[in-house]
């Protein structure tokens, strides 16, 4: 149908005021949106068959389409006055919602016209408005990139991206060019300083991933890393919650699971792994992703994320069973349904699963039944079912549930039946797969099904014998030849025999009942009874006494034969095994147990002396359970622990430094100094060497941990130990090291928070801290590695030693201002000595091993971390006025004499001098300095003072270029009197290690997050871009540290450099937008605002 022609200037107007009123409508109500989308679609309808005589460039007459170029004017000129509202003002957001939709519904109904049949003159007309659809949604798109991305303004940038991500599901066919122009637009958003921008990008983006190619992926990819590194809880929530569900996203969207955000670890149950239950169905996960979740879920602090993760577990159930509960469906079988996803030989997730649905869910709990017939047809899931049903029922508080356990309970001789038949299941399995039956067996993979379900049926029935009541004679009997017969079996699992100790210790009258029975049972094992001899133990009276020593007609090891050996072997690490359980269920000293002294010498020092692993591993375990119940055992055990530790291996040095750390926290302070009163000093050198030594990521965890427990409980408070422990936290060798960064975050808080004394410790040895700091920072990092400067690291020292965190608020006020006159020393002094106030000596600052002109260059570079620190002092309301003058001088000479070179240095010199002569104006009033200094009681400060010259005019030393060498040392520093340790594979290169990224300088860690603790600074975040037309930011500068290379030398005595760490600091927060209160409406007539959007309008 042609279109008409009519007046332009007659219709234009009429158009204009229909869609303001529309949008005015819209604005106000979303309920409107439906009816007003309808009407601005037929006002479009309409505007594409207007018309208007044209004559062309060749002078040929015809007609020119005007009415659609003008309706699409006025609505980008509705967007205009959108474009520029902030964010939380609901009419605009109501606005961006409506052009969304209209355009959603506008390209929707193009398409859907399109594939009906109508006639000839109709589909002409279709065909002009779905090309007119694709040519709105165009202009759309143009403008948001042209004006939108690329604006200065921030709000103007959220808008555009928040209708983008509106319109994008409903874009139609637009051009591909254009299609990837917009998506490249919003890429860049998706790394915009702000937050809000980011979020609608986000949104966008992941409405592509879902129709992007699977095998292209680079979205999906994008998005999965914003997720896991966005710093901004709100950008990670909005990509949860709209990322497609995929094998590639899956794993991201689980480790949300353990996000620091309350809110992003719910929603992940609430709303994620619930939003579909077809792509989230538990049969699609693997067993280590649904152990995953249960884990997670069912272990967070949070109480709300406990909830939401006890509701997906019921609506696993629910779809894991053919059909919901009904009346009459049996709830065992449901639950063994939903067990069978879970593995049960770590039982752990599986029995959290069950008593969390028990709690959660009472109908089901109330629905299950065991009664005799449940035992005809025993299952791993049935049986595990059983063991935890029986346990819940134990540990509740109701009367009726414990009344349940009569019918749930077997009887005791009844058990023992069926245990017996279940191992006797599991020894011709085992049994078969020795003799090679499985390998040539066709159901191999099934055969090993089955093995591991009978291992779980037998230890679960082990589990339920515990709770069993003995009372009954016979059964107890039954029950004790059955386990004694178990124990000495050489094939049963070490999991098993720890199932069986339990059982016995149940049926032991007291510790030194079980340890008598276990040594029997060794002794049996060791010395097996012959034909000739006596009836044996699992047919003797099982409260028989024997405590004679073991047999001695064993042969020597040297004269058995090859064969021989492995079955002795084989013997003695069962007996061990079994001495190892039996030592860790009993308390009671090894005076009252003298069963077991036969055993010490027979068995267990004979392992502690092989050099095999195995024997020696377990040898040194169950002498350290051994020394933990004889203080006798641990004092002549403590020095073989320590004089064999260099030579052992990783996995042997582990155990020896758990017995260690055993013994010290069971006998403290007792056996630390035994006589001794340098015993204390004594062991914080041996425990700093050894971390100084040690490059194992697990044994530093482990001597970190030890350490750290030490000086919480007061068993060992030392400085050096303190210096260490700060040291390793900021070192960047232990960057990937997770358990002991963990350990130390907890321990640096909790310990300077504690008391008084703590955070003096801590004040005490923050300039050497600080000066090891500079020495690494300076020589020993690589080129390509990056570290925390000391100014960050010095603001963390600040916080932990800050006497305004401290518990109970009773902190020493004055102590931060003795660490300004601590400062003032170091900084009035050209020599590489630290003088402490305690006049403990001097203390060298830097190692020895570097020469004049390095040292140089260091104490500068300390210097300038101080100067930096000292504005960030807390500065007490009441101090001493002797303290305070000291200061003040000092201060002032310092200023006058030995001036700061660097800007920052001395501008934070000048702040920190004017805010002491403010706080303390009362004190300084009337104050000559002269007459101060020559007061007797001052003579000390008056030679410190005559003793500060002024700095050399001269360049520092130039840096000396040579081979680099990285020091091996972790934590220590040479110091007069001081004998440093040799190091160990001299000559070789420690391995790198990945270092966390720097900050700057200028940036100050906040620690005022939360009173009586503070939190160590965070990852740095992903860079943030600009728009292409934003104002440029100054480029961030990186702090360029001098770096000597040095010749190795080959002294014995050579101090150690601190292998210090680059804690990351806080990224620093964005300011939020506040939200500005609009008008009632948004589009009230303003005619000078009508002309500015219209020639923007022309413009584009």
């Amino acid at each position: 149908m042609p279109g008409r022609v009519v007046d332009r200037s007659s219709i234009l107007q009429k158009m204009a005021s229909e869609i303001r009123k529309i949008f005015d409508q819209a604005q106000g109500n979303v309920h409107t949106h439906q009816k007003n989308i309808i009407a601005l679609h037929k006002i479009h309808a309409q505007a594409v068959s207007l018309t208007e005589p044209h004559v062309n460039s060749r002078g040929e007459a015809g007609t020119r389409v005007f009415g659609e170029k003008a309706f699409k004017n006025e609505i980008l000129f509705m967007l205009c006055k959108v474009m520029g509202v902030k964010k939380g003002a609901a009419p605009a957001d109501r606005i961006v919602k409506f052009v969304g939709g209209y355009i959603q519904y506008m390209n929707a109904k193009a398409a859907n016209s399109l594939s009906e049949d109508d006639e000839e003159e109709d589909e002409v007309a279709l065909m002009n408005m779905d090309t007119a659809a694709s040519r709105f949604t165009e202009s759309i798109v143009k403008y948001l990139i042209d004006n939108g991305f690329l604006a200065k303004d921030k709000t103007v940038r959220y808008r555009a991206a928040q209708i983008c991500a509106e319109i994008v599901s409903g874009l139609g066919e637009i051009d591909q060019d254009l299609y990837d122009e917009l998506q490249g637009a919003l890429q860049q958003r998706i790394t915009d300083k702000e937050t809000s921008v980011r979020v609608q990008a986000g949104i966008a983006l992941c409405k592509f991933a879902r129709t992007e190619d699977p095998e292209d992926g680079k979205l999906l990819e994008m998005m999965i890393e914003s997720l896991a590194h966005d710093d901004a809880a709100e950008v990670r929530r909005a990509i949860l919650m709209n990322i497609p569900i995929t094998k590639v996203s899956l794993c991201a969207v689980l480790d949300r699971t353990k996000d620091t955000d309350t809110s992003i670890r719910k929603l992940v149950y609430s709303h994620v792994l619930t939003r579909d239950i077809g792509e989230t169905h538990p049969e699609r996960f693997s067993i280590s992703q649904r152990e995953l979740i249960c884990r997670n879920g069912l272990g967070d602090r949070d109480e709300g994320v406990k909830a939401a993760a006890a509701d997906l577990l019921a609506l696993w159930l629910d779809v894991s069973s053919d059909a919901k509960s009904e009346e009459g469906t049996d709830e065992v079988d449901r639950l063994a349904e939903l067990l069978k996803k879970f593995d049960l030989g770590e039982a752990k997730v599986a029995n959290d699963v069950l008593l969390n649905l028990f709690r959660e869910r009472a109908e089901i709990f109330q629905g299950i039944k065991i009664d005799a017939s449940f035992w005809d047809s025993l299952t791993p899931e049935r049986m595990f079912l059983v063991q935890v049903f029986v346990q819940y029922c134990k540990s509740s508080k109701d009367i009726k549930d414990h009344n349940r356990l009569d019918d749930a309970l077997p009887e005791v001789t009844a058990l023992a039946f069926r245990i017996q038949d279940a191992y006797h299941r599991l020894f011709t399995l085992i049994r078969d797969e020795e003799v090679g039956y499985i390998d040539r067996a066709p159901d191999n993979e099934g055969r090993e099904d089955e093995r591991d379900a009978c291992e779980v049926i037998l230890e679960e029935m082990l589990k339920l014998a515990v709770n069993l009541d003995y009372q009954d004679e016979m059964g107890r009997r039954k029950m004790h030849t059955l386990i004694a017969g178990l124990l000495k079996e050489e094939g049963l699992p070490d999991k098993h025999v720890a199932r069986c100790l339990d059982v016995l210790a149940t049926i032991s009258s007291s510790e030194g009942d079980l340890i008598r029975r276990v040594v029997e049972i060794i002794q049996d094992i060791q010395d097996p009874p012959t034909e000739d001899e006596e009836v044996p133990i699992t047919e003797s009276d099982p409260d028989a006494n024997s405590d004679q020593p073991p047999s001695t007609r064993t042969r020597s090891r040297e004269d058995m034969t090859p064969a021989e050996q492995e079955r002795h072997d084989a013997m003695t690490l069962t007996c061990l095994t079994l001495l190892q359980g039996c030592l860790e269920r009993v308390e009671k000293a090894l005076e009252h147990n003298p069963s077991l002294d036969g055993l010490i010498m027979s068995l267990v020092i004979p392992c502690v002396s092989r050099q095999e692993l195995a024997f020696r591993e377990k040898g040194i375990i169950c002498l350290g359970l051994i020394c933990c119940i004889s203080k006798r055992m641990a004092k002549k055990s403590i020095p073989l622990f320590r004089d064999n530790f260099k030579t052992s291996s990783e996995e042997v040095k582990i155990v020896m430094l758990q017995g260690l750390f055993d013994l010290l926290m069971v006998y403290k302070r007792e056996i630390i100094l035994d006589g001794d009163p340098h015993g204390a000093e004594k062991y914080a050198r041996f425990f700093s060497d050894m971390l100084d030594r040690e490059e194992s990521p697990r044994i530093q965890a482990l001597i970190c941990t030890g350490l750290a427990k030490l000086m919480l409980s007061g068993i060992l408070v030392d400085d050096m130990i303190l210096k260490d422990l700060v040291l390793s936290y900021f070192s960047p060798y232990t960057a990937n090291n997770h358990p002991l960064r963990q350990c130390l975050d907890y321990f640096m808080r909790c310990f300077c928070y504690s008391s008084q004394d703590s955070q003096a410790l801590m004040q005490s040895i923050v300039v050497q801290t600080l000066a090891n700091l500079c020495e690494v920072e300076c020589h020993d990092k690589d080129e390509d590695e990056e570290m925390v400067s000391s100014v960050k690291i010095g603001e963390i020292l600040l916080v932990w030693t800050n006497p305004e965190y401290i518990y109970g608020g009773k902190g020493d006020p004055c102590i931060q201002f003795e660490m300004a006159l601590q400062f003032a020393r170091v900084l009035s002094d050209s020599k590489f000595v630290f003088k402490s106030a305690s006049d403990s000596g001097e203390i060298e600052l830097f190692s020895r091993k570097r020469t004049e002109d390095e040292k140089q260059i260091l104490l500068q570079l300390l210097h300038k971390a101080l100067f930096q620190l000292l504005p960030k002092l807390h500065l007490p309301d009441a101090v001493d006025d002797d303290k305070v003058k000291e200061l003040k001088v000092k201060m002032d000479i310092i200023h006058a004499r030995r001036p700061p070179r660097e800007t920052s240095a001395k501008n934070a010199l000048n702040k920190f001098v004017n805010t002491l002569a403010k706080k303390y104006e009362e004190q300084l009033k009337d104050f000559d300095e002269e007459d101060w200094l020559n007061m007797t009681k001052n003579q000390l400060i008056l030679d410190e003072v005559n003793a500060i010259f002024p700095d050399d005019d001269e360049d520092p030393p130039a840096e000396k270029k040579g081979r680099k060498r990285r020091s091996m040392s972790v934590v220590s520093t040479a110091t007069d009197g001081e004998e440093v340790s040799n190091r160990t594979g001299k000559g070789q290169a420690r391995p790198k290690k990945r270092r966390v990224s720097t900050s700057d300088d200028e940036e100050s860690y906040d620690g005022n997050t939360e009173r009586g603790g503070s939190t160590p600074p965070a990852s740095s975040a992903p860079t943030r871009t600009m728009p292409k037309r934003a104002a440029t930011r100054r480029p961030v500068l990186e702090p360029t540290l001098s770096r000597l290379e040095f010749e190795e030398e080959e002294e014995e005595e050579e101090a150690a450099t601190p292998r210090l760490s680059n804690r990351t600091s806080g990224t620093s927060q964005r300011n939020s937008s506040a939200t500005t209160t609009v008008n009632d409406s948004l589009f009230d007539d303003d005619e000078e605002e009508e002309d500015e959007v219209s020639i923007l309008l022309a413009e584009g």
